[in-house]
């Protein structure tokens, strides 16, 4: 799990693609077939320009979920993407736009029926992701 990056254009709001990192990486670590990597350690490719590879291989993971915020006011859009580390594919993407009262109620309805924002389940060794994003319960 890579920092979700802030496109917003106010610098302020670096704090919130921070929390829903947060949140994400949370909710992740929850699913037990999942290795998630620390908070600190990927913090530390906050804004970072290496290519995925690198990035993977700093953090032991074949894997990276990042993604973008853009904010203004309360319109929000939330940008994910699940990339291939070793070679640079993405595998998945999907995006959320609303306001951000309605990513606060999500938060609360992902934590009653569903462990996390985005889970992931092994099929052929392969990572399918399932997104609920776009609604709760969702699929």
């Amino acid at each position: 799990m890579l920092p979700f990056v802030n496109l917003s254009a106010d610098a302020d709001n670096d704090y919130f693609s921070d929390g829903l990192t947060e949140e994400i990486t949370t909710d992740l670590s929850r699913i037990h077939s999942l290795r998630v990597t620390a908070r600190t350690s990927s913090m530390q490719h906050k804004a970072s320009t290496k290519a995925p590879r690198e990035i993977g291989a700093a953090l032991g993971v074949r894997y990276l979920l990042t993604g973008s915020v853009r904010r203004a006011g309360p319109a929000l859009r939330i940008a994910a993407q699940l990339i291939e580390a070793t070679g640079d594919h993405q595998l998945w993407g999907d995006k959320f736009a609303g306001t951000i009262d309605e990513v606060f109620d999500l938060q609360e309805c992902r934590r009653g029926s569903s462990p996390s924002l985005l889970t992931a389940r092994s099929q052929s060794r392969v990572m399918s992701p399932r997104c609920v994003v776009s609604g709760c319960g969702q699929k």
